[in-house]
Protein backbone atom coordinates (compact mmCIF):
# COMPACT_ATOMS: atom_id res chain seq x y z
CA UNK A 1 0.00 0.00 0.00
CA UNK A 2 1.27 3.37 -0.56
CA UNK A 3 2.44 5.95 1.81
CA UNK A 4 -0.01 8.73 3.36
CA UNK A 5 3.09 10.61 3.65
CA UNK A 6 4.58 10.83 0.33
CA UNK A 7 3.23 13.41 -2.11
CA UNK A 8 0.07 13.97 0.07
CA UNK A 9 0.38 17.61 -0.80
CA UNK A 10 0.37 17.20 -4.88
CA UNK A 11 -2.31 14.43 -3.99
CA UNK A 12 -4.66 16.78 -2.35
CA UNK A 13 -4.30 19.45 -5.00
CA UNK A 14 -4.47 17.10 -8.18
CA UNK A 15 -7.32 18.67 -10.56
CA UNK A 16 -9.58 15.07 -10.32
CA UNK A 17 -10.17 11.92 -8.62
CA UNK A 18 -8.52 10.51 -11.22
CA UNK A 19 -5.23 12.61 -11.65
CA UNK A 20 -4.66 12.08 -7.77
CA UNK A 21 -5.38 8.10 -8.33
CA UNK A 22 -2.24 8.62 -10.99
CA UNK A 23 -0.30 10.15 -8.45
CA UNK A 24 -1.29 7.87 -5.93
CA UNK A 25 -0.06 4.58 -8.10
CA UNK A 26 3.36 6.31 -8.53
CA UNK A 27 4.14 6.61 -5.05
CA UNK A 28 6.46 3.35 -2.79
CA UNK A 29 4.88 0.97 -0.87
CA UNK A 30 4.55 0.92 2.50
CA UNK A 31 4.32 -2.88 2.71
CA UNK A 32 2.29 -5.50 0.46
CA UNK A 33 -0.95 -5.37 -0.39
CA UNK A 34 -2.81 -7.40 2.64
CA UNK A 35 -0.10 -7.74 4.73
CA UNK A 36 -0.52 -4.29 6.79
CA UNK A 37 -2.96 -2.31 8.19
CA UNK A 38 -2.74 1.60 8.07
CA UNK A 39 -5.25 3.82 9.06
CA UNK A 40 -5.30 6.63 6.41
CA UNK A 41 -6.86 9.16 3.23
CA UNK A 42 -4.86 7.75 0.11
CA UNK A 43 -6.83 4.30 -0.10
CA UNK A 44 -9.94 6.53 0.17
CA UNK A 45 -8.92 8.56 -2.90
CA UNK A 46 -8.13 5.30 -4.87
CA UNK A 47 -11.77 3.85 -4.14
CA UNK A 48 -13.29 7.26 -5.15
CA UNK A 49 -11.35 7.45 -8.48
CA UNK A 50 -12.36 3.55 -8.89
CA UNK A 51 -16.29 4.38 -8.52
CA UNK A 52 -15.93 6.96 -10.57
CA UNK A 53 -15.11 4.70 -13.52
CA UNK A 54 -17.41 1.84 -12.58
CA UNK A 55 -20.24 4.35 -12.85
CA UNK A 56 -18.97 7.13 -15.00
CA UNK A 57 -19.94 9.74 -12.85
CA UNK A 58 -18.32 12.00 -10.36
CA UNK A 59 -17.23 10.98 -6.71
CA UNK A 60 -19.75 14.18 -5.56
CA UNK A 61 -22.55 13.53 -8.17
CA UNK A 62 -22.31 9.49 -7.36
CA UNK A 63 -22.68 10.77 -3.37
CA UNK A 64 -25.37 12.75 -3.93
CA UNK A 65 -27.55 10.40 -5.91
CA UNK A 66 -26.84 7.39 -4.19
CA UNK A 67 -27.12 8.34 -0.58
CA UNK A 68 -27.68 12.06 -0.04
CA UNK A 69 -30.43 12.57 -1.55
CA UNK A 70 -32.51 9.26 -1.06
CA UNK A 71 -31.50 9.70 2.65
CA UNK A 72 -32.42 13.13 3.03
CA UNK A 73 -29.13 14.39 4.00
CA UNK A 74 -29.93 18.29 2.52
CA UNK A 75 -26.70 19.74 4.70
CA UNK A 76 -24.17 16.93 3.87
CA UNK A 77 -21.74 17.42 1.46
CA UNK A 78 -17.88 18.35 0.06
CA UNK A 79 -18.34 22.41 1.48
CA UNK A 80 -14.57 22.39 2.06
CA UNK A 81 -12.70 20.38 -1.29
CA UNK A 82 -9.19 20.41 -1.61
CA UNK A 83 -8.43 22.62 -4.25
CA UNK A 84 -10.75 21.68 -6.96
CA UNK A 85 -14.68 20.22 -6.51
CA UNK A 86 -13.97 17.64 -8.86
CA UNK A 87 -11.26 16.06 -6.44
CA UNK A 88 -12.79 16.01 -2.70
CA UNK A 89 -11.28 14.78 0.15
CA UNK A 90 -13.26 11.56 -0.17
CA UNK A 91 -12.21 10.64 4.00
CA UNK A 92 -12.69 13.33 6.50
CA UNK A 93 -13.42 16.24 3.78
CA UNK A 94 -17.23 16.19 4.67
CA UNK A 95 -19.33 18.82 6.70
CA UNK A 96 -23.16 17.85 8.11
CA UNK A 97 -24.97 18.05 11.26
CA UNK A 98 -26.13 15.48 13.73
CA UNK A 99 -29.60 14.88 12.23
CA UNK A 100 -28.03 14.20 8.99
CA UNK A 101 -25.00 11.55 9.71
CA UNK A 102 -27.80 9.95 12.20
CA UNK A 103 -30.16 9.04 9.08
CA UNK A 104 -27.17 7.53 7.75
CA UNK A 105 -25.78 5.52 10.47
CA UNK A 106 -29.72 4.71 10.89
CA UNK A 107 -29.82 3.30 7.65
CA UNK A 108 -26.85 0.90 8.25
CA UNK A 109 -28.86 -0.22 11.15
CA UNK A 110 -31.77 -1.28 9.09
CA UNK A 111 -29.29 -2.77 6.75
CA UNK A 112 -29.63 -0.53 4.20
CA UNK A 113 -32.81 0.82 3.89
CA UNK A 114 -33.96 4.41 4.95
CA UNK A 115 -36.31 5.24 7.55
CA UNK A 116 -39.42 6.33 4.96
CA UNK A 117 -38.65 2.72 3.31
CA UNK A 118 -36.01 4.02 0.42
CA UNK A 119 -33.48 1.33 -0.79
CA UNK A 120 -30.20 2.94 -0.11
CA UNK A 121 -27.60 0.26 -0.51
CA UNK A 122 -27.90 -3.56 -0.45
CA UNK A 123 -28.12 -5.37 2.33
CA UNK A 124 -24.68 -7.54 1.45
CA UNK A 125 -23.04 -4.50 1.12
CA UNK A 126 -24.09 -3.18 4.19
CA UNK A 127 -22.79 -6.69 5.94
CA UNK A 128 -19.44 -5.91 3.55
CA UNK A 129 -19.09 -2.75 5.44
CA UNK A 130 -19.43 -4.23 8.99
CA UNK A 131 -17.68 -7.21 8.67
CA UNK A 132 -13.98 -6.91 10.05
CA UNK A 133 -11.52 -6.21 7.28
CA UNK A 134 -7.98 -5.71 9.23
CA UNK A 135 -7.36 -5.34 12.59
CA UNK A 136 -4.63 -2.72 13.33
CA UNK A 137 -1.59 -3.67 14.42
CA UNK A 138 -1.35 -0.97 17.51
CA UNK A 139 -5.04 -0.97 19.42
CA UNK A 140 -5.82 -4.71 18.27
CA UNK A 141 -9.31 -2.71 16.97
CA UNK A 142 -11.23 -4.43 14.34
CA UNK A 143 -11.98 -2.15 11.03
CA UNK A 144 -14.39 -2.73 8.79
CA UNK A 145 -14.88 -0.30 5.69
CA UNK A 146 -15.21 3.12 7.11
CA UNK A 147 -15.98 2.27 10.59
CA UNK A 148 -14.34 0.63 13.57
CA UNK A 149 -16.40 -2.88 15.09
CA UNK A 150 -16.96 -4.45 18.01
CA UNK A 151 -14.40 -3.54 21.17
CA UNK A 152 -15.20 -5.44 24.24
CA UNK A 153 -17.78 -3.50 26.61
CA UNK A 154 -18.80 -0.85 23.83
CA UNK A 155 -20.80 -0.70 20.60
CA UNK A 156 -21.04 -2.49 17.83
CA UNK A 157 -20.02 0.22 15.41
CA UNK A 158 -17.72 3.17 15.72
CA UNK A 159 -17.71 6.15 13.53
CA UNK A 160 -16.13 9.25 14.51
CA UNK A 161 -14.77 12.56 12.41
CA UNK A 162 -12.65 15.52 13.23
CA UNK A 163 -14.04 18.50 15.68
CA UNK A 164 -16.06 16.01 18.27
CA UNK A 165 -17.99 14.01 15.46
CA UNK A 166 -18.60 10.68 16.55
CA UNK A 167 -21.79 8.26 16.44
CA UNK A 168 -21.88 4.56 17.23
CA UNK A 169 -24.65 2.14 16.52
CA UNK A 170 -25.50 -0.73 18.83
CA UNK A 171 -27.15 -4.11 16.71
CA UNK A 172 -29.00 -5.63 19.16
CA UNK A 173 -30.24 -3.12 21.13
CA UNK A 174 -30.91 -1.33 17.69
CA UNK A 175 -29.72 2.10 18.88
CA UNK A 176 -27.94 4.70 16.72
CA UNK A 177 -26.19 7.51 18.63
CA UNK A 178 -24.80 10.65 17.15
CA UNK A 179 -22.38 13.54 18.98
CA UNK A 180 -21.54 16.79 17.60
CA UNK A 181 -19.91 19.71 18.73
CA UNK A 182 -17.67 22.59 17.62
CA UNK A 183 -16.29 22.90 20.53
CA UNK A 184 -12.26 22.37 19.61
CA UNK A 185 -11.22 22.12 23.30
CA UNK A 186 -12.82 18.42 23.18
CA UNK A 187 -9.92 16.70 21.78
CA UNK A 188 -11.71 12.83 22.30
CA UNK A 189 -15.14 12.54 22.57
CA UNK A 190 -14.92 8.88 22.75
CA UNK A 191 -15.24 8.57 26.06
CA UNK A 192 -18.01 10.48 26.99
CA UNK A 193 -20.40 8.80 23.87
CA UNK A 194 -19.19 5.25 25.19
CA UNK A 195 -20.10 6.62 28.80
CA UNK A 196 -23.93 7.66 27.28
CA UNK A 197 -24.40 4.42 25.31
CA UNK A 198 -23.92 2.95 29.02
CA UNK A 199 -26.18 5.24 30.32
CA UNK A 200 -29.12 5.03 27.90
CA UNK A 201 -28.68 1.16 27.78
CA UNK A 202 -29.30 1.22 31.74
CA UNK A 203 -32.12 3.40 30.94
CA UNK A 204 -33.70 1.04 28.42
CA UNK A 205 -33.24 -1.87 30.56
CA UNK A 206 -34.37 -0.34 34.31
CA UNK A 207 -35.78 3.35 33.69
CA UNK A 208 -35.72 4.53 36.99
CA UNK A 209 -37.01 7.60 37.00
CA UNK A 210 -33.54 9.30 37.96
CA UNK A 211 -31.59 7.52 35.08
CA UNK A 212 -34.16 8.33 32.87
CA UNK A 213 -34.37 12.29 33.92
CA UNK A 214 -30.52 12.03 33.69
CA UNK A 215 -30.68 10.94 30.52
CA UNK A 216 -33.72 12.97 29.13
CA UNK A 217 -31.34 16.17 30.30
CA UNK A 218 -27.91 14.80 28.70
CA UNK A 219 -30.12 14.14 25.19
CA UNK A 220 -31.49 17.33 25.17
CA UNK A 221 -28.25 19.09 25.56
CA UNK A 222 -26.85 17.10 22.69
CA UNK A 223 -30.13 17.33 20.68
CA UNK A 224 -29.47 21.43 20.82
CA UNK A 225 -26.22 20.84 18.86
CA UNK A 226 -27.75 18.82 16.34
CA UNK A 227 -28.88 21.31 13.99
CA UNK A 228 -25.51 23.83 14.08
CA UNK A 229 -23.14 23.32 10.71
CA UNK A 230 -20.63 20.88 11.75
CA UNK A 231 -17.80 19.21 9.91
CA UNK A 232 -15.77 18.04 8.04
CA UNK A 233 -16.60 14.37 9.30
Amino acid sequence: MPSDEVGSTAIRDAADLQAAAALISTQPMSSLPGSTFAYGALSMQAAGAAAEIATGQSFSSLLNDRILSPLAMSHTGFVVPSANSLNPRVAGGLSSTAADYGSFMDMLLNKGDARNGTHVLSAGAVTTMLTRQATDGETQQDYGIGVWLGQAGEADVLAGGARGFHSWIDIEHKLVFVFATDKTSIENVMPLTLQMHQAILQAVAVPEPQTYAMLLLGLGLIAGLAHRRLGPL
